[in-house]
């Protein structure tokens, strides 16, 4: 969040005040409690400097003009990730990498700790520690989407798949054919003979194996076997014996299950909300589900009763709305059951960041969980959603960003924009050529004041 007038006046004022305090200290001979001010001093500055540039857009800009970089990201975890050319790697905060050895692919983001690089050939994957330092000498031709995950990583060699501990050591000896990631403390695995979860000791939960599976969610997970679906307890229990054809994940305490007769919810004990069949239903949210019979769509409650008014499309929820449209246009309801704005639109998106982007006859605009439309004017086309504050909007002339707020940033137009992320925004400027020359384009990162501030060598994707 941005700092006002008033909170910069503020930050500065106790900087000053402790700037006094390291002046007395100083005159009165006390050097261990100067230096205390000292520090104190530029931790406080740090910490505005951060507040004034969350993203850290000016050390990025210096330590990638310093070092050679083509792009640096926001730093995470302490540690920052820079481009050059295709190479990837961690820098630190002066800029230097974290290890002089370059790889094939960083996986950008920490996860409990490691990240995943790729290394000289494809698909041979390590680890990396914050300092640098690889997990395992060993490489896998195969690694978990996100990496580490509660702890550990389904990892791939030759032989198949196993779990890798944040020692570099391996959970067991024995390999699957497949795995994926933990989720509440259970992560999928497959042998021959189908699927089933081990725990974090490497012991499996059942004997049986399924078809298919999903992730635990809630206390549930979702699995197939011949006769159809049920859902698995944690403790590797069958919440029935029923089996169905389709089925969704618990919400707020109930699955959407179909036995081919119609859609239904059961709650944790498998005990039927209603006896009543739908055509289509959605999850529950803020307690009312989206259901659909011969009259068309409307609410059920957790008690099983439904809502009287029905509509001929509801959409799912989003930021504490439903989407719905009826015989005048879109429009979004609260789950109290009154509308946001009496105005019906053309066209409507969910609520993403507290926007939702419109369309009446004129054109786009964006629509605040307030029920204001945020500009009178209208776009040709734009952005789906608010990033960072900021939305890609584009007129007659081309495209640009407007705020929260409905102002655009700038009176310039780009030939092609992308969202805002870490601060900056990629976009692509047309040049005008000169008489007989054939017309150029500039891609470049901007700030979210419109400056211009990386350039973009086609190696920052």
């Amino acid at each position: 969040m941005k700092l006002n007038c008033q909170q910069i006046a503020s930050a500065l004022t106790e900087i000053k005040k402790l700037k006094s305090s390291f002046d007395a200290a100083l005159s009165a001979g006390d050097l261990d409690g100067a230096k205390r001010m000292q520090a104190d001093i530029e931790l406080a500055v740090l910490n505005l400097q951060e507040r004034l540039d969350p993203y850290q857009i000016a050390w990025r800009k210096e330590v990638a003009e310093e070092w050679g970089y083509d792009f640096v990201e926001l730093p995470r975890d302490s540690l920052a990730f820079a481009h050059r050319g295709k190479e990837r790697f961690f820098i630190k905060g002066d800029g230097s990498p974290i290890t002089d050895k370059h790889y094939r692919f960083v996986e950008g983001t920490f996860h409990d700790g490691f990240v995943k690089a790729e290394v000289d050939q494809k698909y041979n994957y390590t680890f990396l520690r914050p300092d640098g330092t690889e997990l395992t000498a060993k490489r896998y031709n195969g690694a978990g989407y996100v990496s580490f995950r509660e702890g550990l990583c389904a990892v791939c060699d030759d032989q198949g798949y196993t779990f890798l501990r944040p020692d570099g050591t391996e959970l067991f000896a024995k390999r699957y054919r497949l795995a994926g990631s933990f989720s509440e403390g259970l992560a999928s695995v497959q042998d021959e003979q189908g699927w089933t979860f081990v725990n974090h000791s490497g012991t499996e939960l059942t004997a049986k194996r399924y078809k298919e599976v999903e992730r635990f969610s809630h206390g549930f997970v979702l699995v197939k076997d011949g006769s159809g679906l049920t859902f698995l307890r944690a403790d590797g229990t069958e919440l029935t014996a029923e089996r169905y054809l389709e089925a969704s994940d618990f919400s707020e305490g109930f699955a959407a299950v179909n036995d081919g007769l119609g859609w239904r919810f059961i709650d944790s004990d498998g005990t039927e909300l209603t006896t009543k069949r739908y055509q289509e239903v959605q999850e529950f949210s803020e307690g009312l589900a989206p259901i659909k019979d011969d009259r068309g769509w409307t609410f059920l409650r957790q008690d099983g009763t439904e809502v009287p008014r029905s509509y001929p499309e509801i959409y799912d929820y989003s930021e504490g709305f439903f989407k719905i449209i009826d015989s005048e246009g879109y429009f979004f309801l609260r789950p109290d059951g009154t509308e946001l704005t009496t105005k019906k639109y053309a066209y409507a998106n969910d609520f993403s960041n507290g926007f939702a982007l419109v369309q009446d006859e004129q054109g786009y605009t964006f629509l605040s969980s307030d029920g204001i439309e945020i500009s009178a004017k209208r776009y040709r086309d734009a952005g789906d959603s608010y990033s960072e504050g900021y939305v890609k909007v584009k007129d007659d002339r081309g495209w640009t960003f407007l705020r929260s707020n409905g102002t655009e940033v700038s009176d310039k137009r780009y030939e092609e924009a992308e969202d805002f992320s870490d601060g900056l925004a990629k976009v692509t400027e047309k040049i005008p050529a000169a008489s007989g020359e054939p017309e150029k384009t500039e891609t470049y990162y901007i700030d979210q004041t419109g400056k211009r501030v990386f350039e973009s060598k086609g190696g920052d994707e």
